[in-house]
């Protein structure tokens, strides 16, 4: 995985653990190296409070004929690293709504 956050380049690994019907999915969530190595966020100039691994759990519900989609991010601190999170979250969410945008135009 790599994402990018404030014109930086940041790698991130994790592994699916579990999920139930398609409408969970359970997976965890780390920072790495160039190599895949884990490394903690500091790596990446970041908050020495923020886990090595996190766990994540995103659900997704049918309502008023779309899918809501939800997001729990377990064990991110409070205070601007949650803020930040939020914020590269909204990033990607916005990166793939429009990857399915152009993929439904498609068709």
């Amino acid at each position: 995985m790599h994402a990018v956050a404030r014109g930086q380049g940041l790698l991130g690994n994790g592994s699916l653990s579990g999920g139930s019907e398609a409408t969970t999915i359970t997976f965890t969530d780390s920072f790495a190296d160039e190599r895949g190595t884990l490394v903690p966020a500091t790596y990446y100039g970041m908050s020495a409070d923020i886990p090595l691994e996190m766990v994540v759990t995103v659900t997704l519900q049918m309502h008023e004929g779309k899918t809501r989609l939800a997001l729990y991010h377990d064990g991110m601190p409070t205070g601007r690293d949650r803020e930040d999170a939020r914020e590269g979250w909204n990033e990607s969410f916005d990166k793939l709504a429009n990857l399915l945008a152009g993929l439904w135009k498609q068709q």
